[in-house]
């Protein structure tokens, strides 16, 4: 796009993916120097060009956008090159010319060989509706449903407001044997990945990245200092010290203070002088005292560790959510952050129910619960939550991903949970990645079988006699749908009010029993409305409703709502 800033031309591009506008042009050959001013919403940039006897001088300009100004559409352009030479303008950001490079990512790929039936999922910064999907070098569809991505805008702030995740599903009517390749395609690009020959319903993911979050900034000489005044320390007072609660007090009420610090640099020589050999005791931003095994457990325990929560925004709004003598059922209780969280919330007189079927970690829990004094408000019940009751066969991998935990399908061995969660994302706590996803091919999940008992919502409602359940929430690795089934006399109001549910919705996740389509449905029919949190359970924020199940994100918590409880969670003043 061009305009004409006095004797000047500008030439407008944007980058999306950084986030910035790059502008060009040339400046006076005669006259006062040319000031140019560059805004968007609160941002903006200046910059002088001189004039020269040897001829006009080009310049450039980068105006970093960051979030969007509210209602704000257009740059604001201004000039002044002495008197006759002065004006502004306002230029359309829909017209600038696109300078993103390609980034288009596929984070799932699902087939079925017998039906021909595929979806793939992925997220990217190409034109909207540019996409095309190729299997096998063959054209297959053309057309993308889009929708928003909280763990993108997560990682980048400033595409809060666009749709960047993206789903091509449909059949394909070609033979699928043999290895299988995806190519993503759109105007700026290609890009693709190879499925490996293997179950006849099989996925590939790839990393989604996150920042490294213990990074510790040496911002004063006697920093330099820590690092060997830590190697001589004991271990055991490193493990002491992110269990103290004098600790926890300090670092939690300055996240960007010198205990905070001091608490990352204990945390990174822990792993470097191989120290998480043992389940250690960790205090969370919450100050809950968790009980957790980030030597082994690649994902929960280890977010414990490097950022002393895990889904701290969903957990934040669940706590303001809560009131006092309320009751609250954890379905997927894991290590007891979420029970903790509840138990907290509701006081001495409310109840927390939480259900962990995985022996390994609910032995992590029931220690938890008894170090910490709310936790005596919390029951745990020993099974797994399904549509009706029965013994399953349950595959335990606490040995690498214990939230990953879950009942095995008729036919299903614990290869193929090994092959699925290996596919997903893990921590790392190598040196240079220290927070990041480990690579696909560097994990390597350890499936132990077992038996549990498997029983309904409904009828764990009866057997401890919960009435009027206030929040019901649900992580339990794609199973979620058979839970709901089991629990139509909690939703339909038969012991008391009907609860809020919290759920984990995944795209990425086989569901168990049917699709997250039909998981979304089992509420719609019932007139609920869904919700997710603005910025992800991560980071939280306020309410954004979704309106069906074509907008659910790809992988994140959903909240719904019985009819008339929007006030319950505030969704009735949005």
């Amino acid at each position: 796009m061009h305009v004409e800033p006095g004797p000047g031309l500008v030439d407008l591009e944007i980058d999306r993916m950084k986030g910035r506008v790059i502008a060009r042009g040339i400046g006076p050959s005669v006259g006062p120097a040319l000031q140019l001013r560059l805004a968007y919403g609160e941002h903006e940039t200046l910059a002088t060009v001189p004039t020269s006897s040897a001829g006009p001088i080009p310049w450039g300009m980068v105006l970093e956008l960051g979030p969007p100004a509210s209602g704000e559409t257009a740059l604001r352009l201004q000039w002044d090159g002495g008197p006759g030479r002065a004006g502004q303008c306002a230029i359309p950001l829909a017209g600038l010319r696109d300078a993103t490079p390609m980034q288009t990512n596929i984070s799932a790929a699902i087939v079925c060989r017998v039906s021909g039936r595929y979806e793939v999922h992925g997220w990217g910064f190409p034109a909207p509706g540019a996409l095309a999907l190729l299997i096998n070098h063959r054209l297959v569809a053309h057309t993308a449903r889009r929708y928003r991505r909280g763990d993108v805008a997560e990682r980048f702030p400033w595409t809060a407001d666009l749709d960047l995740g993206w789903t091509l599903s449909g059949q394909c009517d070609q033979l699928l044997s043999g290895a299988v390749s995806f190519s993503v395609c759109s105007s700026q690009g290609v890009t693709g990945i190879d499925l490996a020959p293997g179950h006849e319903r099989f996925r590939v993911h790839n990393d989604r990245g996150r920042w490294n979050r213990v990074r510790i900034p040496i911002e004063h000489g006697l920093w330099r200092l820590v690092p060997v005044a830590l190697r001589r320390s004991p271990l055991a007072w490193h493990r002491a010290l992110l269990a103290s609660q004098a600790f926890w007090r300090r670092w939690h009420a300055h996240p960007d203070g010198l205990a905070a610090l001091l608490r990352r640099a204990v945390v990174n020589s822990l792993i470097d002088r191989n120290g998480l050999g043992e389940p250690m005791w960790l205090r969370l931003s919450s100050g809950d005292l968790v009980l957790s095994a980030p030597g082994t457990d690649a994902v929960i325990s280890r977010r414990f560790l490097l950022d002393g929560h895990y889904e701290g925004g969903f957990l934040q709004w669940v706590a303001g959510l809560l009131g006092p003598g309320e009751t609250v059922i954890d379905g997927g209780a894991a290590f007891g952050s979420f029970s903790l969280a509840a138990a907290r919330a509701v006081g001495p007189q409310g109840r927390v129910l939480a259900i962990e079927a995985n022996p390994a970690t609910r032995e992590h829990l029931t220690r938890t619960l008894a170090r910490n004094p709310h936790g005596r408000r919390v029951t745990v019940a020993p099974v797994a939550i399904g549509c009706h009751a029965e013994r399953r066969a349950f595959a335990d991998v606490s040995l690498s991903n214990a939230g990953g935990s879950r009942l095995l399908e008729a036919g299903e061995a614990a290869a193929d949970v090994a092959t699925d969660l290996d596919r997903l994302t893990v921590v790392s706590l190598a040196r240079d990645t220290r927070g990041q996803p480990v690579p696909p091919g560097e994990r390597r999940t350890r499936v132990r079988i077992s038996e549990v008992e498997v029983t309904t919502l409904d009828a764990l409602c009866r057997q401890h006699a919960l009435r009027d359940v206030a929040l019901l929430k649900l992580d339990i690795e794609g199973h979620e749908l058979n839970a709901v089934r089991g629990a139509q006399g909690l939703l339909d109001g038969a012991f008391g009010v009907p609860p809020v549910v919290a759920l984990e919705f995944s795209r990425l996740v086989h569901t168990a029993g049917g699709t997250p389509d039909d998981l979304f449905a089992q509420f719609a029919r019932r007139g609920w409305t869904a919700w997710r949190l603005s910025g992800s359970k991560s980071t939280g924020g306020r309410l954004v409703r979704v309106p069906d199940a074509a907008s659910a994100p790809e992988h994140d918590n959903l909240v719904f709502v019985p009819p008339g409880r929007d006030s319950r969670v505030g969704a009735d003043r949005l």
